[in-house]
């Protein structure tokens, strides 16, 4: 299958167009005219196989329930690749119903979608579907200079470009699983969060709690788990307009900005929640940090009522 990804495809549709129709070349003559393979739609799945159905079908609903009440319209936006834009105008519906998959949670960004379900009741299937190709990019030449010097250009229907598809879909699904994974916590939630609601030492130096339903603790948590981040990570400037909107916009202000934002992200690193990444100024949420992050945000969507019928 992943040699597919390597197939010259037009070489391929073009021997079995010829087997359809033989006498194309003789009809065109003395015009030279070929077909051109388009991929109306393309789809792109991700399989996780259990054991038995029924480990799968007892944290099943969970995770719908969860990808419902966490994932924001922003958060799919971004699983998909598209950041966030004050002059999008397109529309993000999030939906489920059975269908002879399985059991269908799916996100809709305008025709593009990334959807799970149970197939078979013991697999757990991610699926990226692209219809619409325009808002993404491939490495190529330019049109009609097959010769010329690569660079980023707009993806095309055509089957040339089904290799930039795949690695699109599969970074959109990654991005799903590596936020839906977090979801799940066997422990009490107490429990998860107590470790960071102390203060700890770190290199020398005693380092404040966390206050995770405080408005700038709550903030951070949130931003730092969106699935923009989660393959590349972050720098200390791709969260300042967040944490900071609106008020950094001059110099001074924007250093204030970054000085408060370090602040922040090393009483994270002193919490275990971020890594730096070794050589770079990036940093990665961990395993810990994803699980504590996702535990807190997802209970600021759940209404107290919903907690009370749960803890009944």
């Amino acid at each position: 299958m992943n040699q597919q990804l390597k197939t010259h495809w037009p070489d391929v549709l073009n021997q079995i167009t010829h087997r359809l129709n033989p006498v194309h070349k003789a009809m065109l003559t003395p015009f030279e005219e070929s077909y051109y393979g388009l991929a109306h739609q393309s789809e792109w799945a991700t399989d996780i196989m259990f054991k038995s159905s029924g480990t799968l079908v007892k944290i099943y609903p969970t995770l719908m329930r969860s990808g419902i009440c966490t994932f924001s319209s922003t958060d799919v936006m971004r699983f998909l690749g598209k950041k966030p834009n004050p002059n999008f105008r397109g529309e993000v519906v999030t939906h489920y119903g059975r269908r002879p998959e399985g059991l269908c949670l799916k996100h809709k960004l305008k025709t593009n979608s990334v959807k799970i379900y149970d197939k078979c009741g013991s697999i757990f299937r991610i699926e990226t579907t692209l219809n619409d190709f325009c808002d993404f990019k491939v490495y190529r030449p330019k049109e009609g200079d097959p010769t010329g010097s690569p660079s980023w250009q707009r993806m095309r229907k055509g089957v040339a470009d089904l290799h930039r598809r795949a690695e699109i879909s599969q970074a959109s699904n990654e991005r799903y699983l590596t936020a839906l994974a977090s979801i799940k916590v066997d422990r009490l939630l107490g429990e998860v969060v107590k470790s960071v609601c102390r203060p700890t030492c770190y290199r020398g130096h005693w380092v404040r709690p966390l206050r995770p339903w405080s408005p700038k603790d709550s903030i951070l948590l949130k931003t730092i788990i969106w699935g923009e981040f989660n393959i590349n990570g972050f720098r200390n400037r791709d969260l300042v307009g967040h944490l900071f909107p609106g008020g950094a916009n001059k110099l001074k202000e924007k250093r204030r900005a970054s000085v408060r934002t370090t602040h922040r992200l090393r009483i994270l690193r002193a919490h275990g929640i971020i890594r730096r990444v070794p050589r770079t100024f990036r940093y990665v949420v961990t395993d810990k940090g994803r699980q504590i992050a996702n535990a807190i945000v997802q209970t600021q969507h759940i209404t107290i009522t919903r907690i009370t019928e749960l803890a009944a």
